[in-house]
């Protein structure tokens, strides 16, 4: 992956924000570990990206290095 150690990276949040950045990723060959609140919104995105779908936002964190999260408010 670009000559760098494979990075994992999970997006928490997949709507139209962070599945763009999920788009980004994948094209940059890092494919996402992904988590939304409506886990059919990861799963679509999931699958135009190569990414995997975390069960829980502990999950997708606990499986990556970097995370980024995409929400639309604190309560959220």
């Amino acid at each position: 992956m670009n000559g760098h150690r494979s990075v994992r990276v999970a997006i928490v949040g997949t709507g139209r924000m962070g599945a763009a950045m999920a788009r980004t990723l994948a094209r940059g060959g890092f494919p996402p570990i992904l988590w939304n609140r409506d886990a059919a919104k990861a799963e679509r995105v999931a699958e135009v990206t190569g990414g995997m779908v975390a069960a829980t936002p502990a999950d997708a964190a606990s499986s990556a290095d970097i995370v980024l999260s995409s929400l639309a408010d604190d309560g959220a």
